[in-house]
């Protein structure tokens, strides 16, 4: 919903390529810190808390998608992200012209 093809709709510049998720505040470039933000996004330099614009566990009220997800699912989904850029390379969270 908010990363079609690892791009952030609010704002393409900030993807889910490597680069991008190791220069979030917290890095977020492990399932780890993936999985804290799945449970509490943050802005991208970490000041400010997200959840109402950002499907998370603590905002499933508002994301109802979010609802049933399990520790093991917030790990697949987190794994995903991680592998993504592995398999499709640039594309993964690059510009559309790589899409």
């Amino acid at each position: 919903q908010c990363h079609a093809q690892g791009v952030t709709k609010t704002n393409p510049n900030v993807g889910l390529s490597p680069e991008a998720l190791s220069g979030a505040l917290p890095p977020r470039d492990n399932i780890v810190n993936l999985i804290d933000y799945l449970n509490n996004p943050t802005t991208y330099d970490g000041e400010i808390e997200i959840s109402e614009f950002h499907p998370s566990i603590k905002s499933a009220d508002i994301f109802p998608e979010m609802r049933n997800l399990s520790e093991e699912d917030l790990y697949a989904i987190s794994g995903h992200i991680l592998l993504m850029p592995k398999v499709k390379g640039p594309a993964w969270g690059g510009p559309k012209s790589l899409r």
